[in-house]
């Protein structure tokens, strides 16, 4: 039997969890916060340092497919407090980041957009910065040099548009 794509089991580092707990306390009785709790009730945790490399956490970059079409977009998960104006960071109080955060490369989600309705994502790529997240989050960028570097480690390719923090992503038009 299929597990419906709403109910994928998600894993989160004890790190982003905690700091997700803080902001659902710290919110109003926004929908996007009741939605963030039902994740936060559902999701698995493990140390910052043994979250597989891809899954989607705070920080990580996430080249994912909506229903929109074949186009694929990528943007960083932040919390609201770290979003930078004019750039590709995505909130996680947003029901698009809602939806992301916790999934694992490789899966498919449904989320409600405000605008659209029922929108379906599936997740292509993530690559999560090695400096928040230790040893996996460095062998993803060494093991995989569509994330960002050649397998050496030499030959940073992971400025875009002057963005240090943002890695080149392959597949990505």
């Amino acid at each position: 039997m299929a597990i419906p794509p709403n109910r994928l089991p998600l894993l989160l580092s004890t790190e982003d969890y905690n700091q997700l707990v803080l902001l659902t306390c710290l919110g109003s009785q926004d929908p996007a916060l009741a939605a963030l709790m039902e994740k936060l009730r559902r999701a698995e945790l493990c140390r910052p340092d043994e979250l597989p490399a891809d899954v989607v956490g705070l920080g990580a970059w996430v080249t994912y497919h909506s229903g929109r079409g074949p186009r694929a977009t990528a943007c960083r998960l932040v919390s609201p407090t770290e979003r930078a104006p004019r750039s590709a960071d995505l909130s996680v109080l947003t029901p698009l980041g809602t939806a992301l955060i916790g999934l694992r490369q490789g899966c498919r989600a449904r989320y409600r957009d405000p605008r659209s309705g029922v929108e379906m994502i599936f997740v292509a790529n993530v690559c999560r910065p090695a400096r928040r997240y230790g040893a996996s989050g460095r062998a993803a960028l060494a093991a995989d040099p569509a994330l960002g570097r050649d397998a050496t480690g030499a030959g940073d390719r992971s400025t875009a548009g002057g963005d240090r923090d943002r890695p080149v992503m392959g597949g990505v038009s």
